[in-house]
């Protein structure tokens, strides 16, 4: 499992790969407008947002509340990195999240350049796992051959009058 241990060794990004990271936030649906994304995602919410748009069973939002209170902001970014993160296989550290939570600049847009590798590699894998099914219909063979036994059947005999 990969642990982003320290804000520090997270490096910056590019200004191209800023410009795709904004891009790539940009078209995903969020329930707040984007203003200063430092602060915007402090409290995780919008985090959680962004992995429930790809794995909506992932990630059940009426768990994250909005903050502006510390604690709840931790409370919230713990949750993400016992439940969520830990799934797509990496880990927060708590200096990673304590500076997250304080808007530090340009922390969060390294965890979400983290996330966003993280939710690629996840989609892919489970893409490759999926069982291949025919082209021409996605429902399972026992689906599709339901409604033709049917169809097929003889009608029932007449009960005989006695």
């Amino acid at each position: 499992m990969a642990v982003v241990k320290n804000a520090d060794d997270l490096g910056e990004l590019s200004e191209q790969e800023l410009e795709e990271l904004y891009t790539w936030i940009d078209g995903i649906p969020l329930t707040r407008p984007k203003r200063n994304i430092a602060r915007d995602f402090a409290d995780g919410v919008m985090v959680a947002e962004v992995v429930h748009h790809y794995f909506p069973r992932e990630v059940q939002l009426h768990n994250y509340t909005p903050a502006n209170a510390i604690k709840q902001k931790l409370d919230n970014w713990y949750l993400l990195n016992r439940k969520v993160f830990k799934k797509l296989r990496f880990e927060l550290s708590e200096d990673v999240i304590r500076r997250i939570v304080n808007a530090q600049v340009g922390v969060v847009e390294n965890v979400l350049q983290t996330l966003r590798t993280r939710l690629e590699r996840v989609a892919w894998e489970t893409k490759q796992l999926a069982p291949v099914r025919a082209v021409e219909n996605d429902r399972p063979e026992a689906d599709q051959n339901i409604y033709q036994k049917h169809e097929r059947r003889a009608p029932a005999p007449a009960l005989a009058k006695g």
